[in-house]
């Protein structure tokens, strides 16, 4: 009796060394013992999922074929030939076949069922449903709810296999691999670690052998034990930012779509409309009291419909948007309680901003091009940065400097393979004109073209644009390894990004009409929406949804709330909704606080004693002098065109004076009438008002006097008669002259305006 009320004796701890030891014990004594270890880390249970599906049913149309004689199923030779003519000739049909039918359940965690059913009952049908592996078609349909612990399927569909597993029925492997070599390659597809390669600093692929994510903790892990502090942070607070424009509008007049057309008539009323038109002035708002705390090691998404203010944000984050007669900034920007105007010409060596639009000089290759940028903000390790590696042992501080050293001088390398350019750094960029890479290349060597320096910051607008999911995925991942490893904050406008690029953000900051909508936590944009009546549809994505919000397309969303009241429909009442919530008073309160002293040290230390620029005025000249030579020689059409037409207008221009008694007065007379264009009459004009005005004899004007020092043959003259006789320009034709020019004037504009009207009729 006492036996049976016994406990069982404690299961001896594993050793967590190899595989061997971690099953010395049996493989329900490893589980239970990591299991335990797990959740006293965890504080919690582990990660458990119920998976649920209501009503799921599986049609599929199935084309038929009948055949006529079952003898023919032997595998003759003559069988098989006429299977394939009478394939041809039979007649078919569709068949409606029902997979399953109405089924509902729920698999909870810690428990097993058991899927029992004859061969071809919807078995497998089933599992491979469950596990999103289903093939789908036009020719099967697939109705019904499945949820994994409470998430739809569609919204886990590229991250569910990393989840829920599929064992099939068939084994297929590769016949000459041995056991363990089929499992290791499994494991290493899942994540498992590789054997670690050293990170060594002779060129960039050595600093990138393991990988983007192992480079940047290697070099911060290291630096940040020299540094004897978190790597140098920069926090950037927006409280109260506002900015309008004042922007000059003409009443044209007539606006209907006969007055639009290039027509003589329309142009001429046009032009004169606009002489006497009455012009107004509006003020836009560009943006209206932003409140918002970007923290270094974070990634925030600025989402928005374009002319949203995205763009001026960004800028104006960047240091590049400056007031002006016509805009007005309100509030205050600060970066570790520095404002910009402390900060002065320094302040882009912290900041970066990637414009949207793609200017580089087309001749140009992409590694040309970015090692351009490096050399503008300097090859080597500023001597300041490296006075602050010294808070280490001699061997931790040689081991920082080394690091920092070779990341930047080999940025350019790194850069090219982090952003996937390796393939294409020796072709050139290109342009409209000029072959080169593609679009989306091209925006990957605008953002790199912003990395280099000591960049703190990185305001990145729509850097995704022309990109592939896939590639748009990496670039951001990578950004996130810089935020979270270097400590770097930032802030990324995109448009439309997937649900799986929008989990890589921390916060969201939603914009329309210059008001913000949302700023705050990603996983708590959808319940803040919630709260205000607007659900979104399970098969939408979360941006589109936010982006539909504000905009005549938000009905769909709206739900009827019990006591609330009506729901927001423009982005003013969605600003102000946003600032009675309880996400802003927490941002509030957070711009309230005080700066983190550290980061404040870091403005005194290390900032404020960064050089205005990297490079000397004479390196920089000889830089752009390096890198003009090098366009202008590769531009042989250019250079052959330029060279033609040099020597051809050299040799019209000599035809004019050929076998030309130099002495002759008509030379003058050549040189004036070589080129008949309309600032001939203009100097006519103005000539003849000047010198050739003489009211009378006894009057003192330039023109009534005698040139000094005048040949014998030319004798005692007025200006007025010199001017008049030689040069032609007489006082008697100046409205003449002025008919002539306005006559001009209305000529060309004639020939453009029917040139114009001729391009748009060939373009029809």
């Amino acid at each position: 009796m006492a036996s049976s009320t016994m406990q069982d004796p404690p299961a001896p701890p594993v050793v967590f060394t190899d595989s061997e030891s971690m099953l010395q014990h049996g493989t329900h004594v490893l589980h239970e013992q990591l299991a335990a270890h797990l959740e006293v880390a965890l504080g919690k249970p582990l990660p458990q999922m119920e998976v649920r599906f209501k009503h799921v049913s599986i049609t599929a149309e199935v084309v038929v074929t009948e055949d006529q004689q079952s003898k023919n199923e032997l595998p003759t030779l003559v069988n098989t030939v006429k299977k394939a003519f009478m394939g041809l000739s039979a007649k078919k049909r569709v068949v409606h076949k029902e997979i399953l039918h109405d089924v509902s359940g729920t698999f909870k965690p810690g428990t097993i069922t058991l899927v029992l059913g004859q061969p071809g009952s919807g078995k497998s049908s089933l599992m491979k449903l469950l596990t999103g592996r289903f093939p789908r078609s036009k020719n099967v349909d697939v109705q019904g709810e499945m949820t994994y612990n409470g998430t739809p399927q569609s919204e886990l569909t590229k991250q569910l296999p990393q989840f829920v597993s599929y064992v099939t029925q068939r084994d297929n492997h590769f016949p000459t691999l041995t056991v363990k070599e089929t499992l290791e390659f499994a494991h290493h597809c899942c994540g498992g670690e590789l054997p670690a390669e050293a990170i060594r600093y002779h060129d960039a692929q050595a600093l990138m052998v393991a990988g983007t994510e192992a480079m940047h903790d290697h070099v911060a892990s290291t630096v940040e034990v020299a540094l004897g502090k978190p790597m140098p942070r920069m926090e950037i607070r927006v409280h109260n930012l506002s900015i309008s424009a004042d922007h000059e509008f003409t009443d044209a007049g007539e606006r209907s779509h006969k007055a639009q057309l290039p027509t003589i008539t329309n142009e001429l009323r046009k032009a004169t409309q606009r002489l006497v038109a009455k012009k107004r002035t509006v003020r836009q708002n560009l943006l209206s009291n932003v409140n918002a705390l970007f923290r270094p090691g974070t990634m925030t998404l600025v989402l928005g419909q374009p002319g949203s203010g995205k763009s001026v944000l960004m800028k104006t984050l960047s240091g590049l948007f400056k007031p002006s007669k016509t805009v007005r900034v309100s509030g205050d920007v600060t970066y570790n309680s520095a404002t910009a105007e402390s900060l002065g010409a320094r302040l882009p060596q912290f900041v970066s901003y990637v414009t949207q639009r793609d200017k580089h000089f087309p001749m140009l290759s992409v590694r040309e091009t970015l090692d351009f940028a490096h050399a503008c903000c300097g090859k080597e390790l500023p001597p300041v940065a490296e006075e602050f590696l010294r808070h280490g042992t001699p061997e931790e501080n040689l081991e920082a400097l080394e690091a920092a050293r070779a990341l930047y001088r080999h940025m350019s390398g790194v850069i090219i393979q982090q952003l996937g350019l390796s393939h294409c750094q020796d072709t050139p960029l290109g342009d409209e004109m000029t072959r080169g890479v593609s679009g989306g290349e091209r925006k990957r060597v605008t953002t790199g073209e912003m990395h280099f320096g000591l960049k703190f910051v990185l305001c990145m607008d729509e850097i995704t644009t022309g990109l592939d999911s896939a590639a748009s995925f990496d670039i951001l991942r990578m950004h996130r390894s810089l935020a979270r490893k270097l400590r770097m904050t930032m802030v990324i406008s995109l448009l439309q990004p997937t649900p799986e690029i929008l989990a890589l953000f921390d916060d969201i900051l939603l914009l329309n009409e210059g008001h913000v909508m949302y700023y705050g936590p990603c996983a708590r944009v959808e319940s803040y929406f919630q709260e205000l009546g607007f659900e979104r549809p399970p098969r939408r994505d979360v941006a589109d949804f936010l982006l539909d919000l504000g905009t005549d397309q938000q009905s769909r969303y709206e739900k009827a709330l019990a006591n609330q009241p009506v729901p927001p429909r423009t982005p003013a009442e969605f600003g102000e909704a946003f600032e009675r919530s309880a996400l802003h008073a927490t941002t509030m309160e957070a711009l309230a606080t005080p700066v983190d002293p550290v980061m404040e040290a870091d403005v005194a230390e290390m900032i404020q004693h960064i050089p205005m620029f990297f490079q000397s005025l004479t390196a920089s000249t000889a830089l752009l002098m390096r890198r003009q030579f090098k366009i202008t020689a590769r531009n042989k059409a250019m250079l052959i065109g330029r060279t033609v037409m040099v020597v051809v207008m050299g040799l019209l221009y000599a035809s004019v004076f050929f076998k030309m008694n130099a002495y002759n007065s008509q030379v003058v007379l050549g040189v004036i009438f070589t080129a008949i264009t309309p600032q001939k009459y203009t100097l006519a004009i103005l000539s003849a008002i000047v010198f050739s005005d003489c009211p009378g004899p006894e009057s003192n004007d330039l023109g009534c006097r005698q040139l000094k020092n005048a040949p014998l043959e030319v004798g005692n003259v007025t200006v007025k008669a010199y001017v008049e006789r030689v040069f032609e320009m007489k006082h008697k034709n100046i409205w003449t002259n002025f008919a002539v020019i306005v006559g001009m004037i209305v000529l060309f504009r004639l020939l453009a305006l029917l040139s114009l009207r001729f391009i748009n009729h060939q373009r029809r």
